[in-house]
């Protein structure tokens, strides 16, 4: 069952943090709301590696429940059905499947329904499987697979004590039947008690100040840009082997320049060349601290190329 269900199961990215989704048909996906935050569009990455743009199209704030869309769906891709909490009996086993802490993509854990409780308008599933930063969105599923429940939350100060939204709130909001009218200190007075863990304000702190380091590190390399035309244009214009987001990464690629490259203005290469390294090693620096930030391997690349900055630093 799980091998089955796994392909439609996604990390969904924003920005504010990352949290899960599942597609419930060709073009649709279910998450929280407090995934998206107030993002219009996320990134979805898939388990084999890809990724593709969602648009947010509706949200239920009030339930935590948030409608995902993609624009150029795939025929293949596999969904999860729906299935309803109406009849989950406590002691019934369920699996939750999510991208712990956002980085363990697919992560799957196993337990068994706590109780059914009723939170204002919001019906909610507890449990005592394994909810981690990053399960949020993700699907709860029953012994066949289906969905029956959306993981929404844990309590940081409690063992085994955590909760997924109804997936019939969810089924309401897509055929156009649920009013977002949640009573009064429901579902988010508890929300409010299952706060946000320290390790996934860190990741998101660590994302954020990778993207604005890498911002002043792309203004630098403009500034790079500028004297490596002038060295082209005056000292060497032979051809520059291999492609590269910004030509002088040649003077940091094994064989990019020849060995006589700067005989032509000497102290000028020199000077360049020892610019062109400092910034390597800055390079090098960010992205030793993204890694250890838990800044996932695809956000890095991504923000590389938006900047023109993608090239093997290590």
């Amino acid at each position: 069952m799980v091998d089955r269900v796994m392909p439609a199961v996604v990390l969904v990215e924003s920005t504010s943090g990352r949290g899960s989704a599942f597609f419930v048909s060709h073009d649709t996906l279910i998450t929280n709301v407090h995934v998206v935050q107030n993002d219009g569009y996320v990134t979805l990455r898939r388990m084999d590696g890809t990724s593709i743009n969602a648009r947010v199209a509706d949200k239920a704030p009030a339930y935590d429940i948030a409608i995902l869309k993609v624009a150029q769906p795939s025929p293949s891709q596999a969904v999860i059905q729906i299935a309803s909490a109406q009849s989950l009996k406590p002691g019934q086993e369920i699996v939750i499947i999510g991208s712990a802490l956002g980085t363990l993509q697919n992560s799957v854990s196993r337990g068994i329904v706590s109780g059914i409780r009723a939170s204002g308008g919001a019906t909610l599933v507890q449990t005592d499987a394994a909810v981690n930063p990053g399960n949020s969105g993700g699907p709860m599923l029953d012994r066949a697979g289906a969905a029956i429940g959306i993981t929404t939350m844990k309590y940081t100060n409690a063992e085994g004590l955590n909760f997924g939204v109804a997936i019939d709130h969810a089924r309401d909001l897509l055929e156009g039947r649920l009013a977002n009218t949640a009573a009064q200190g429901g579902l988010g007075e508890i929300q409010s008690q299952a706060r946000q863990s320290e390790a996934d304000r860190q990741a998101a702190r660590g994302e954020q100040q990778f993207r604005s380091q890498v911002a002043e590190l792309a203004k630098a390399a403009t500034m790079v840009d500028d004297g490596w035309k002038q060295y082209r244009s005056q000292c060497y214009q032979a051809a520059i082997r291999g492609t590269y987001d910004r030509e002088w990464f040649a003077l940091l690629a094994p064989g990019g320049l020849p060995a006589d490259a700067g005989a032509g203005c000497v102290a000028y290469f020199g000077s360049m060349s020892s610019q062109i390294k400092q910034f390597r090693d800055l390079m090098r620096n960010v992205l030793t601290d993204a890694r250890h930030a838990n800044v996932l391997p695809g956000t890095i690349r991504d923000v590389l190329r938006a900047n023109r900055l993608d090239f093997e630093w290590q």
